[in-house]
C-alpha cells in the first residue's frame, strides 16, 4: 500500500513539474511576443503600405490615361480615324461638356505594376488643363493586382494644378466602399506634388484615415506626414523603373486600441518592379508604444516580404502581409 501510495505522489510531482516547464515555456513566448509589439508593427506597417502605394496606384493611372487617351487623340486629329485610333480598343467614350472632357478607359492588356485589367480609370479634364478629376474603380469583386493584392470599391483622385515635368500640383484622394485584401479603407489623402533641384519627383504626403481589418480583427487608425522622392525614374512617365525613398513620421493606433508613434530613420526604398512593388525593401522605422521603442529593419535592399523586429535586444523576423499573432486569451 506505500509502495503504490509513493508511485502515486512520484507521478503526480512528474505531472507537476511537467505542467510547470510547458506553461513557463508558453508564457515566456507569449512574453516575447507582447514585448516586441509584434501585433502593433503589423498594424502599424499594414497603414503605412496602404496609405503609401495610394500615390503610387494614382501615379499609375495617369501614366495610363494619357498613354491611352494621348495616342486617340493623335491618329483623331493626324488621320481623322478616330475608330481606329492605337488607344480605342481601351477607351470607352468620350464627351465634352461645358469646358470639361470626360474618358472612360479600360486596362486590358496594359503592363501594370500595381492595376489590373478589371480596373476602369475615368477621367475629368477641363479645357485648360489644371483641374482633373480621376476615378480608378475596381469593381464590386475583389480584382487582383499585377502586385498581388486583392482590391474592390473605388478612389477619387482631385488634382489641381500642373504636374510631373514642370509646376506644382495639390491632390486630394477619397475613397468609396475601397478594400484592400478585404480591408476596409476610409478618410483621406492630400499630396502636394513638385520637382525639386536634382530634376527628381516629390509628393509631400499628409494622410488622415482608418482601416477596418478584414475578419471583424479591429480598426487601425493612421495619421502620417511622409515626403516620397522618384529618386530614379523621375525622367520617364513609366513606372516600372521608379525606385522611391519615403521618408517622414506617422502616430495612430493598433486593432487592440494601443497607441503609437512612428518616425522613419533611415529613408524606406520601394522598388516599382513585378516581385518586388508591395514593400519597402530597406529602410528602418522607430515605434514608440508606451514609452518604449521597437525597431523594424526592412533589409539590405533585397526584393522579399521580410521585416526584422527589435525591441530590448530581442529579434524577430516577421513576414509583411500576413496575419497577426492570435492574441493571449487567459
Amino acid at each position: 500500500m506505500k509502495s503504490i501510495m509513493k508511485t502515486k505522489n512520484a507521478l503526480f510531482v512528474m505531472l507537476i513539474a511537467i505542467f510547470t516547464i510547458t506553461a513557463c515555456s508558453k508564457s515566456d513566448n507569449t512574453l516575447v511576443e507582447e514585448e516586441l509589439d509584434l501585433n502593433t508593427v503589423i498594424d502599424q506597417t499594414l497603414a503605412a503600405d496602404i496609405f503609401d502605394e495610394i500615390s503610387e496606384i494614382g501615379d499609375e493611372a495617369i501614366e495610363h490615361a494619357d498613354d491611352i487617351l494621348g495616342n486617340f487623340k493623335s491618329a483623331d486629329a493626324n488621320e481623322g480615324d478616330a475608330e481606329n485610333a492605337p488607344g480605342n480598343k481601351w477607351r470607352k467614350g468620350h464627351r465634352h461638356w461645358k469646358g470639361w472632357y470626360y474618358d472612360t478607359i479600360n486596362l486590358v492588356g496594359r503592363n501594370m505594376a500595381k492595376l489590373s485589367d478589371c480596373a476602369t480609370i475615368t477621367r475629368e479634364i477641363n479645357e485648360t488643363r489644371d483641374t482633373m478629376i480621376m476615378i480608378i474603380d475596381w469593381g464590386e469583386e475583389n480584382c487582383l493586382g499585377e502586385d498581388g493584392v486583392y482590391r474592390r470599391g473605388k478612389f477619387k483622385m482631385t488634382r489641381i494644378g500642373n504636374f510631373y515635368w514642370d509646376g506644382e500640383s495639390n491632390i486630394t484622394y477619397t475613397f468609396e466602399d475601397y478594400y484592400v485584401n478585404d480591408h476596409k479603407v476610409e478618410g483621406t489623402k492630400t499630396v502636394r506634388t513638385y520637382m525639386n533641384e536634382e530634376e527628381q519627383r516629390v509628393h509631400e504626403m499628409n494622410d488622415d484615415g482608418t482601416i477596418t481589418l478584414a475578419e471583424d480583427a479591429g480598426t487601425v487608425t493612421w495619421e502620417a506626414t511622409r515626403t516620397r522622392v522618384v529618386i530614379e525614374g523621375s525622367d520617364t512617365r513609366k513606372k516600372h523603373d521608379d525606385k522611391i525613398e519615403i521618408t517622414g513620421s506617422s502616430s495612430g493606433s493598433d486593432a487592440d486600441g494601443n497607441t503609437y508613434s512612428s518616425e522613419i530613420i533611415t529613408p524606406l526604398l520601394r522598388i516599382i518592379e513585378r516581385g518586388c512593388a508591395r514593400f519597402p525593401v530597406s529602410g528602418v522605422v522607430e515605434m514608440v508604444k508606451n514609452g518604449e521603442t521597437t525597431t523594424i529593419d526592412y533589409g539590405d535592399g533585397t526584393c522579399d516580404n521580410l521585416a526584422e523586429v527589435t525591441k530590448d535586444g530581442e529579434t524577430t523576423t516577421i513576414e509583411l502581409g500576413k496575419k497577426k499573432r492570435e492574441k493571449k486569451t487567459d
